[in-house]
């Protein structure tokens, strides 16, 4: 990122990893980050890759024009495909223009649901946010303990939402999401427009993770995927079944998108923790593909995850990925045991 800036550019893929994430990382996981809402995660920012199969064969996919229809996307398969299919050794990045501008609001309400009513109103105007994530109430009390920040006690949910444009039209672009924002809900509404009141805010969301790491050190992280339109009956049945299983559940995330990051905090050393932990993710699960959302937005299903891809994946569907799996791979020596469950398991 630092090297696109001084050309004018950036590679939108952005992982609040970022400041040690690789870019193979990305590729491999198809991450994105906070500004996927805008830009797509790393499958829409990629042209082309060179890779090396498991037989060892080299092979170059993608073309470097904004259309091209000759052959199979083999690019967007690769990516995200967790190095199961091949190791990228090469990639062509999509790059943008820097924004000539970014403005920022900080929005408090008084509940988890007013917030996202706020969020689907957003993404249902015509300024499409740089960034627009969301904290609950728990991820606010930690943040402003583990951080010293300086929020409300009233707070019990927190939108961040960051515009980009030419400053000819940046006003008017916050002033439209702002709006979009209203709810009986809202409570205080800040406008970030200095670079240092920026950093500032993003400062707030970058704290969350070493917060949760430090009080839970072992907690479980899920990134669900639900359609934005679904985000408020998401969360009403999320604190159901945190209520329910006794559970204290931290959420945040990729609002804009719909991609949450479902927070368990649990004591791995409590065996009544673990089961009720084990009966809360499975109705998170249930519920999320019931939204036709899915089950991983964006940090994989690597090995652990594995076993609940029959839940969202088709029987047909497995066997087809299986096969393409063997072409690639034929003697499963690539990140093998790996996101794809064994063919015939079930949910």
């Amino acid at each position: 990122q630092v090297a696109a800036a001084e050309h004018g550019f950036f590679w939108p893929p952005d992982p609040t990893s970022s400041a040690f994430c690789s870019v193979g990382g990305n590729l491999g996981c198809n991450s994105a980050g906070p500004r996927a809402v805008k830009f797509g995660s790393a499958r829409e920012n990629t042209l082309g890759l060179r890779a090396v199969d498991g037989t060892g064969a080299i092979f170059t996919t993608g073309c470097y024009t904004t259309k091209g229809v000759v052959g199979y996307d083999l690019t967007r398969l690769l990516i995200g495909a967790e190095g199961t299919l091949g190791i990228i050794t090469q990639a062509t990045l999509k790059l943008q223009p820097l924004p000539e501008q970014k403005q920022m609001l900080r929005l408090l309400f008084d509940s988890i649901h007013a917030a996202a009513k706020a969020v689907t109103s957003i993404m249902a105007q015509p300024v499409v946010p740089y960034s627009l994530e969301l904290m609950d109430d728990k991820a606010i009390k930690m943040i402003r303990d583990y951080a010293q920040l300086d929020l409300p006690d009233s707070a019990r949910a927190l939108l961040l939402v960051e515009v980009d444009g030419n400053a000819a039209t940046i006003g008017e672009s916050l002033a439209a999401v702002e709006h979009a924002a209203q709810n009986s809900g809202l409570l205080e509404t800040f406008r970030a427009k200095t670079e240092e009141q920026q950093t500032a805010l993003w400062r707030t969301r970058k704290a969350l993770s070493p917060a949760l790491r430090t009080v839970a050190p072992k907690k479980i992280n899920e990134d669900i995927v639900v359609p934005v339109a679904t985000i408020p009956h998401f969360l009403e049945q999320l604190e159901l079944i945190e209520k329910r299983h006794e559970i204290k559940i931290v959420t945040f995330g990729h609002a804009g998108n719909g991609n949450l990051h479902v927070n368990l905090l649990i004591n791995p050393d409590d065996e009544k923790e673990l089961q009720a932990a084990d009966k809360a993710l499975d109705e998170i699960f249930k519920l999320t593909l019931e939204l036709k959302g899915t089950l991983s937005g964006e940090h994989g299903v690597g090995r652990v995850k594995r076993e609940h891809v029959a839940r969202e994946i088709d029987a047909t569907s497995l066997r087809l990925m299986h096969a393409i799996k063997h072409q690639f791979d034929p003697n499963n020596i690539l990140n093998p045991a790996s996101t794809l469950p064994p063919l015939g398991s079930t949910d």
